[in-house]
């Protein structure tokens, strides 16, 4: 990796591209549904046009880590890289039958989510504050 002899930084660029791999990276600035994945394809181009990473993070107010991250991931992995990886959030808290009720909900009210909701807690709540008084 070369280094700029006046900041004492290295300096990275993509390797250079293929005519293919500047039509797919069109393609998804293009098309993408994703502004992210949008973000990151340009970043790719301005880097095979001579842009540091330093030039590329200024123009999308981003640290220059996050562009050389961007940069590591199109060199090993190509267009697949501009895609953010599943994340597993936190791990389903419904009981068997609460899941059950949500699918009944949804059936019932398959165009309001906050119907769905507010019933749904409404459940949980009333059967929360029964238990509750059956303890006591």
């Amino acid at each position: 990796m070369p280094i700029d002899k006046k900041m004492k930084i290295p300096v990275k660029f993509v390797s250079p591209l293929t005519e293919e791999q500047i039509n797919d990276l069109d393609i998804v600035i293009k098309e993408s549904k994703k502004s992210q994945n949008r973000r990151r394809a340009q970043a790719i181009l301005l880097s095979a046009k001579g842009y540091c990473i330093d030039e590329i993070a200024k123009i999308f107010g981003v640290h220059r880590n996050t562009i050389s991250t961007w940069i590591n991931k199109w060199e090993q992995t190509g267009i697949s890289g501009l895609e953010d990886k599943h994340r597993s959030g936190h791990p389903f808290t419904l009981t068997d039958e609460e899941k059950e009720l949500v699918i009944k909900l949804a059936k019932q009210h398959p165009r309001s989510v906050s119907t769905i909701i507010a019933l749904l807690i409404k459940k949980l709540v009333k059967e929360s504050v029964i238990q509750q008084l059956n303890v006591s």
